[in-house]
This record gives C-alpha cells, sequence and structure tokens, in this order.
C-alpha cells in the first residue's frame, strides 16, 4: 500500500511539473546565451506574443550580440528584452519623422525663397478670357449668312504676359501654369518653357487653352466647373540672365 502510495504522489508531482511546464510561456524565461537559440526557436513556435514581435526579438538579439554590446542584465526575461526592443524602435521611429519633417521644412523653405526671388526678376499677368459666349452662339461669316461654327464655351484662352522687371536681360526661363477651381483643386498644369530673349522693361505675351470638357472627362470632381470661379497661378521653377547667372 505505501508502494502504490508512493507511485500515486510520484505520478502527481510528474504530471503538476508537466503540466505547469506546458503552461509555462518561453517569453518569460530568463534570458542565457548558452540556451538563446532553443529560447528563441521556443518562442517562435509556442509563445503567446505575434509574429512581428517575435521577429523585432530575434532581430534586436542579433543586432546587439553583433557589436558586442551587453545590454541583457541578470535575471533579464525574453520579454524585458522585447519591451526594450520596443521602446528603441518608437525611440528611431520618433527621430526619423523629425528629421524627415525638418528636411520638408528645409526643402520647402528653399523653394519659397526660390520663388519669391523669381518674382522680383519676372513679373506675370493674366488676362482673364471673354467668358459671355455661350454654346448656343455662333461665330458668323464675314458675309453675314447663316451661321457656320458653333462656338464652345468651355475651351478658355488665356493671355499671359511675361515681363522683365529686373536691371538684366533674361535669356530663358521654364515654370508651370496651373489652374485651379473654386477649393483650389488642380484643374490643370501646363510646365511652360521660353528661350525667347527679353530686354530689360521688355515683355512677352503667350496664349494657354484650357478645355474643361477634357477636364472633366472621368472626373466627377470637375463637372460644372464655373468658369468665373477659375484660378490661374504661375509658379516659376528657373531663369537663365543674359549674362549666364541663374536663378532656380
Amino acid at each position: 500500500m505505501k508502494n502504490i502510495k508512493s507511485n500515486y504522489l510520484l505520478i502527481l508531482l510528474v504530471s503538476t511539473v508537466a503540466i505547469s511546464s506546458c503552461s509555462f510561456d518561453p517569453i518569460d524565461k530568463t534570458y542565457s546565451k548558452h540556451t538563446a537559440d532553443d529560447d528563441y526557436r521556443r518562442i517562435r513556435e509556442i509563445s503567446s506574443i505575434d509574429s512581428a514581435d517575435a521577429i523585432l526579438l530575434g532581430r534586436y538579439m542579433i543586432d546587439h550580440q553583433l557589436v558586442g554590446s551587453h545590454v541583457m542584465e541578470l535575471h533579464t526575461t525574453y520579454n524585458d528584452i522585447l519591451n526594450q526592443a520596443k521602446k528603441e524602435k518608437n525611440r528611431y521611429e520618433i527621430e526619423k519623422r523629425k528629421k524627415g519633417k525638418n528636411e520638408i521644412d528645409i526643402a520647402q523653405r528653399h523653394e519659397n525663397e526660390k520663388i519669391r526671388n523669381l518674382k522680383k526678376v519676372l513679373d506675370v499677368d493674366f488676362v482673364k478670357p471673354d467668358t459671355t459666349l455661350e454654346s448656343d452662339e455662333f461665330i458668323i461669316s464675314k458675309k453675314g449668312k447663316k451661321p457656320s461654327v458653333p462656338v464652345n464655351k468651355n475651351i478658355i484662352t488665356y493671355e499671359v504676359m511675361f515681363k522683365n522687371i529686373s536691371d538684366k536681360g533674361i535669356r530663358a526661363f521654364k515654370g508651370d501654369i496651373n489652374f485651379y477651381d473654386t477649393f483650389h483643386s488642380e484643374i490643370k498644369k501646363v510646365t511652360f518653357t521660353s528661350f525667347e530673349e527679353i530686354p530689360v522693361n521688355g515683355y512677352t505675351v503667350q496664349k494657354f487653352t484650357i478645355n474643361l470638357d477634357e477636364a472633366s472627362k472621368g472626373n466627377s470632381l470637375y463637372k460644372n466647373i464655373n468658369k468665373d470661379c477659375i484660378k490661374v497661378e504661375w509658379l516659376p521653377d528657373r531663369l537663365i540672365h543674359t549674362d549666364d547667372t541663374v536663378i532656380e
């Protein structure tokens, strides 16, 4: 009877250890460099953490072992290491966002300064087109006979005057002409380059046409555009003077 009782207690003890070992999450185990490979394999296989955290943990351990840094203190668990990896990842992402924002701010300041300098050299004036014609009006032939070609009210032509307001001649310049709707959404953009030399106080006039039918084709945002609400903007990009100085 005594042997049976001893065997029963032994079986109970083994079962308890087995159950407890099965319920033990390897992520809570204390880190050991001697068993790290096996421990990490078990973490990947049976731990409660997701695959993204498991990958983060593995990369962190490898990176710190490669540089020979012993950041794992005595009694540190793999979960402690994972939390440290998350902290460093968050800190890195915050620094990366700050760096990216600073680079964007610097680029934007440079762009704004460039536009200001170019506008001091080249003045641009838009002549608003005549929008009184309706789509059912017609161009009358010279002999006053029957109407011929219908006028499309959705084709608008703008005259743009580029005037040299600097103290040096202009050899060439480049920029964008943007057409916007009421909400400042872009309807059309035209990149324009001119190689016509403009003397001091001289000017050149160019014509640009926008077809609202084409702009609205397949895009519900641009349907029923009010011509009188269209805004036009010149964004200079680069200018070359006749003495080869460049503003960009």
